[in-house]
């Protein structure tokens, strides 16, 4: 299975979108969507990930959110009466990283940071 995963390379593993429409449609009931997830994860371990996988893995550790809270999700916020910028757990969503091994998947995969 590694060498399959390696050999296969990111792209075949992340063009699923985790979009459950595979599950869905399958005649035979195949968790296709929890397949791809298990296998997605396989191969971060391998190193065998996309750039956006590291990148929005390290943000998300970094800062509690892979989406920047910019200009127009303040706007969207307030429209819906919401406080413009919040805290995020950023403390407790790295101890659950760090729990979970995702810390060090992360450095693992970004050397560079």
């Amino acid at each position: 299975l590694k060498n399959l995963l390696v050999a296969a390379g990111p792209a075949a593993l992340y063009a699923c979108t985790m979009c459950d429409t595979c599950d869905e449609k399958c005649p035979n009931d195949i968790p296709l969507t929890h397949i791809f997830s298990v296998l997605k994860n396989i191969s971060a371990t391998l190193g065998v990930t996309t750039d956006g996988f590291k990148g929005q893995g390290k943000a998300l550790h970094d800062f509690a959110t892979s989406v920047p809270i910019g200009d127009a999700m303040i706007r969207r916020r307030e429209g819906l009466g919401l406080p413009a910028k919040y805290d995020l757990p950023v403390g407790e969503l790295q101890q659950l990283m760090d729990a979970t091994g995702f810390s060090s998947l992360i450095k693992k995969l970004n050397p560079e940071a």
